[in-house]
């Protein structure tokens, strides 16, 4: 049965059923875009299929109770919120389409970002590995993998890119930021390409949004993390895979070889800690940019910034001539 929305409450206007327990959603002002609404209404179970039943109600019922604490809540909301996370875009009160001679009882619902291009999983099935020299463009590769990081530097290190606003008049300068002084690290825990999402593109961008998701391995932990005996060896001992002979074969460019040794740096010393993702993340970005400027893929790929900056300059050049 198909819901009414309390329009008082959210910006959001409820669609059809997507077939999961959960229904499609749109913003009123901006209706190209879908999302997910996962209703709260899942914890009675009448939503739920499967072995794990119970464990899912339970689960449900556990972040329910934390989204509607005043504390907790505030601070999950803010958790899901950011470009390359899977987020929470806003919530919704909404009453169900009833017969007259029954009371239509609230319903509530949390919306959530919708990646409608499947993940990183079903892109490497759909496109089997054929030779080591060369697998997806190099472009997919720089857009998954600066993401990633910019996700990564967000939950770990609490920072990210804001506009300055003490830049020069005409110059759009992002810098790196924290979003809260009492930030603790969070570690996803499970970075692999089945919770690795992307969304169509809307714009110029070659790419629609890269987001990382399913966050049910996730600690937040107050203090630094370093590896486990088993996941570092000693720096007179070589990687058991010699990387650099499928680095030397490859078609990718300098760049991003160069970044590839790079990260898989971090797992060859016994001392190897990260107090902050940040300095790594500003790393690859600068050798990213890099490519972008030098290379001809790389001049020819447009990025979320690309299309932003066309959007910005399309705006402007109504302004200017209205």
């Amino acid at each position: 049965m198909a819901p009414q929305n309390d329009y008082t409450t959210s910006e959001f206007e409820l669609l059809e059923e997507t077939g999961q327990g959960t229904l499609f959603a749109i913003k009123k002002d901006d209706p190209g875009l879908k999302y997910i609404a996962q209703p709260f209404g899942i914890l009675n179970g009448s939503d739920v299929e499967g072995t794990d039943k119970q464990k899912t109600i339970d689960e449900a019922s556990a972040f329910y109770t934390l989204f509607h604490s005043s504390k907790v809540g505030s601070a999950i909301a803010q958790i899901f919120n950011h470009e390359n996370i899977i987020s929470i875009a806003g919530y919704i009160k909404t009453h169900p389409v009833a017969p007259v001679s029954e009371r239509a009882r609230l319903e509530e619902y949390i919306v959530w970002d919708y990646c409608d291009a499947s993940n990183l999983s079903a892109l490497f099935q759909s496109k089997p590995c054929e030779s080591a020299k060369f697998y997806l463009p190099e472009s997919l590769c720089w857009h998954v993998l600066t993401s990633l990081l910019s996700a990564i530097t967000y939950l770990h290190d609490g920072k990210r890119l804001f506009l300055d606003t003490e830049a020069a008049a005409g110059e759009a300068t992002k810098i790196w930021a924290s979003v809260d002084q009492d930030w603790l690290p969070i570690l996803h825990r499970a970075m692999e390409p089945r919770n690795i999402f992307f969304q169509q593109p809307r714009g110029i961008e070659t790419y629609g949004m890269c987001k990382l998701g399913n966050f049910e391995h996730a600690v937040v932990t107050n203090h630094v993390i370093t590896p486990n005996a088993e996941d570092v060896t000693d720096k007179d001992v070589e990687p058991t895979l010699n990387t650099d002979s499928y680095l030397v074969k490859s078609q990718y460019s300098d760049e991003l070889k160069d970044t590839v040794r790079y990260l898989l740096d971090f797992r060859t010393g016994s001392d190897t800690h990260i107090n902050s993702v940040l300095p790594t993340t500003m790393a690859v970005m600068e050798q990213y940019q890099q490519w972008k400027l030098h290379s001809e893929e790389g001049k020819l790929y447009k990025d979320i910034e690309d299309d932003m900056a066309a959007r910005c300059g399309a705006k402007t050049n109504m302004e200017t001539h209205s």
